[in-house]
């Protein structure tokens, strides 16, 4: 176990675990459900802790040492579920870097997935490992008179992405056809 842990740790029993850690997270879905991180999170939705001016330690490691006694410092502390914020340690198991990917490309969420020795079936829209968007996100999209702009904020894209899903350039599989607003735009671009 690394040092910054051990040292976490043991302040955190001094101070009770159950007031100090756990009840920063959400536990009431059960013991079976993702306990998310109820503190600071960073971009990529991991629950972030930094103790008393430290080095930051990642809230899913931290529950895992707390409930398994410790984690190597060569050890990534990987999800079952997926769901980086989640700190209930029935989701959470160790495993290296490899495993790490193994597990991410078995899901189908990562993006060398189709690479030469990929077998299975391409997955895409919202299935594919790099989408940011669902499918109702797109006929949202696709029927809303908001600008590209408000709609990239919205829900956290390129302004490009949106033109493209209005124009059918992308999600070209979905139900909806591209809004007729944004084809006559662009066909007047073209004349």
């Amino acid at each position: 176990m690394t040092a910054d842990l051990s040292a976490l740790i043991a302040r955190l029993e001094a101070a009770d675990i159950d007031q100090a850690f756990w009840s920063r997270c959400d536990r009431s879905g059960g013991p079976d459900a993702c306990w998310p991180w109820g503190g600071y999170r960073n971009d990529r939705g991991y629950g972030v802790l930094r103790p008393a001016k430290k080095r930051a330690v990642r809230a899913h490691r931290l529950a895992y040492a707390i409930a398994y006694g410790g984690v190597d410092a060569d050890k990534l502390v990987c999800h079952s579920c997926d769901n980086p914020s989640c700190c209930n340690p029935r989701h959470l198991w160790l495993g290296s870097y490899a495993d790490n990917n193994r597990d991410r490309q078995s899901k189908g969420r990562s993006k060398s997935t189709f690479g030469s020795n990929y077998s299975g079936p391409r997955p895409v829209r919202e299935r594919h490992g790099s989408a940011k968007l669902t499918e109702s996100a797109v006929n949202e999209i696709r029927s809303s008179d908001l600008s590209g702009a408000a709609l990239a904020r919205k829900f956290g894209v390129h302004e490009g992405t949106i033109s493209r899903v209005r124009l059918g350039q992308t999600w070209t599989a979905n139900p909806l056809p591209p809004k007729k607003s944004t084809l006559r735009a662009k066909q007047g671009e073209k004349t």
